[in-house]
């Protein structure tokens, strides 16, 4: 993933080639090679230790062998987390997102390569939501590196099938911004337009089709039974929800933690860029509590567990003297060039 926006110059103009959080496919590589291109101008937007930082403190997960001192640990990460996207910070998400990526993709290129071929909207989101899952994973206290590398994937994947059968539309990414923001109407927006048949099949069998498509990698997950939480990542609290119609008391507290992340992180092209960390993570965590119908999401336990814990940290943060050590020096605007 690449960790700044990539440029050439033409005539003293810059043309941006590849933004910050795209892949770096051995086919982009080639292409400009072919051209006699050797290198390219680099805007970054990842402060490369808070990468590091939150990279080593993921990996560290898996290395310690008790729980009391994973217990620990996962304080270190939660704090670095919170003072990097629960206060205004100069820190991009994406440093966080890549530091996920690293550590936790387990699946084949194919699957991430997709995402960002057909859909640029699903690819950023898919980045966010699944890093987002593991932490929600942690501060409900689930600690196992296998675990955490499982709800990723699957979180990753939860709406590969949008682009099963082709890219993702206009109309499509408006039923889902709809459903968003008002739990419930995707699909009566989608039949309330003529000639919208396609697009409302689609939509109201995504669940499920991204589940049979997940399947497929069922070998690449320790606890392949993770994958049935895509399916009821649309469900809601009175059974209106599809596919299956579950009620919120036919399922369990974690079969909707990825559905948090879902709701928390819109339809829309995202452009990654310094000091969005605040934006993508409170700003769109508090807009969350205030979506209409929002108690037909079954997610008021995973709210409660951010605010308790960011509440936690925040508390924690102000007693440590030696957290002033995080107020680092923003991040300089000016490009490398880079081979």
């Amino acid at each position: 993933i690449s960790y700044a926006h990539l440029y050439i110059f033409v005539k003293d103009k810059p043309y941006l080639m590849l933004r910050a959080g795209d892949l770096i496919t051995s086919d982009f590589i080639g292409k400009y090679q072919n051209k006699g291109l050797t290198s390219f101008y680099a805007k970054s937007i990842v402060k490369k230790e808070t990468f590091q930082k939150f990279k080593e403190r993921l990996l560290k997960i898996k290395s310690l062998p008790k729980r009391k001192d994973k217990l620990k640990h996962v304080q270190y990460l939660i704090n670095d987390f919170s003072f990097a996207y629960w206060q205004e910070s100069p820190e991009s998400y994406l440093s966080f997102a890549m530091a996920c990526y690293d550590t936790f993709y387990h699946l084949p290129s194919e699957c991430i390569l997709e995402l960002q071929a057909k859909s640029q909207i699903l690819y950023a989101r898919a980045l966010i939501i699944s890093s987002l899952s593991v932490m929600t994973a942690i501060m409900d206290k689930f600690y196992d590196e296998k675990f955490l590398r499982d709800i990723y994937n699957a979180a990753l994947i939860m709406d590969i099938g949008l682009v099963q059968n082709g890219g993702f539309n206009y109309l499509l990414a408006k039923a889902c911004e709809y459903e968003r923001n008002h739990p419930g109407t995707g699909l009566s927006w989608l039949k309330s337009h003529p000639k919208c048949t396609y697009e409302a099949d689609v939509f109201y069998k995504h669940p499920q089709s991204s589940y049979r498509m997940a399947l497929k990698f069922e070998e690449h997950f320790h606890y392949p039974e993770l994958l049935k939480f895509i399916s009821y990542h649309h469900e809601k609290t009175d059974g209106s929800g599809f596919p299956g119609g579950f009620a919120f008391s036919g399922l369990a507290h974690n079969e909707v933690m990825i559905m948090m992340c879902d709701y928390m992180v819109p339809f829309s092209e995202y452009f990654f860029q310094e000091k969005d960390g605040y934006q993508v993570v409170k700003e769109q965590f508090e807009n969350l509590k205030k979506l209409d119908d929002v108690e037909l999401v079954p997610v008021q336990h995973y709210i409660n567990i951010w605010e308790k814990t960011m509440s936690w940290s925040l508390s924690s943060i102000d007693n440590e003297d030696d957290e002033k050590n995080h107020d680092d020096n923003s991040q300089e605007n000016e490009m490398e060039e880079v081979a």
